[in-house]
């Protein structure tokens, strides 16, 4: 009714009926799409918060011991490297306690699998163990 654009109104009761009951739920869908929305953006500018406030922090480290601009960027990409790789452990360790036991074995595998195909020497091994 309201969706074709024209002035079509609801005349009988059952209509005002079904137009108050998809009104009253769009209304909802709205509401809920947009505080998904508003958690999704807070919590997104939460974590940049808090790495900026990291990066300010080892920044006025590296200026009190008073480091050179080289070695100041590369403790700064060390930094975020090591920062990014432990937020990285915690999201898989907070996976692998919500998936089952079977589900836990295979993703294992698969991690380790992708391990070995990274390193030639570890790559060589296995294909001698399964042998």
């Amino acid at each position: 009714m309201f969706f074709t654009g024209n002035d079509q109104l609801p005349v009988t009761p059952l209509q005002l009926f079904f137009a108050t009951l998809f009104i009253l739920l769009a209304y909802l869908v709205n509401g809920s799409i947009f505080g998904y929305m508003a958690v999704l953006l807070k919590l997104m500018f939460k974590k940049g918060k808090e790495e900026q406030e990291h990066k300010d922090g080892t920044d006025k480290v590296m200026e009190k011991i008073v480091v050179d601009k080289k070695f100041r960027e590369e403790i700064a990409r060390y930094d975020r490297q090591t920062r990014i790789k432990n937020i990285q452990k915690k999201e898989l360790n907070e996976f692998m306690g919500i998936i089952g036991p079977s589900l836990k074995i295979e993703v294992t595998k698969k991690l380790v699998s992708s391990i070995f195909d990274k390193n030639y020497v570890l790559c060589a091994i296995s294909i001698n163990l399964e042998k």
